[in-house]
């Protein structure tokens, strides 16, 4: 048999993107802030081709990272408010793990792989790090 009775197979349309889980980002949203799970959602979506709404969501997440730490920097939130922002963690959780489930599951057929989930969690413990040592 020579090459050209056997032609390549058809190329996957996502071969090699990395998506996260959709648990993954609900568990960042829900332990980490929104602002994250924003992130990874964009990037999930960057992944499957839909970069405008993609980088959209990516720049929300950052601004909305960068308001919460500056409100943590001004004041400490009353009890109230962190249980509103904790409220608010678990309800976009459930909707972002809602929204990805069946893309993630799609995607993954069409030749995605699962990006890793610690990645993310040494960006965050190194934040951290630098923040704590901010006088």
């Amino acid at each position: 048999m020579t090459s050209a009775d056997n032609p390549p197979p058809p190329a996957l349309p996502l071969a090699g993107k990395k998506v996260y889980a959709a648990w993954v980002i609900a568990a960042y949203t829900v332990l980490a802030n929104m602002p994250v799970g924003c992130v990874l959602y964009g990037l999930n979506l960057q992944a499957r081709g839909s970069s405008v709404r993609g980088r959209l969501l990516i720049a929300i997440g950052i601004i909305g990272g960068i308001a919460l730490f500056s409100v943590s920097l001004i004041g400490h939130l009353s009890p109230y408010q962190s249980r509103m922002l904790l409220a608010l963690a678990i309800f976009s959780a459930v909707g972002f793990y809602r929204f990805e489930r069946e893309p993630v599951r799609a995607a993954l057929q069409v030749g995605a792989v699962l990006a890793r989930w610690w990645p993310p969690a040494l960006i965050l413990a190194a934040i951290c790090i630098v923040i704590l040592c901010i006088p």
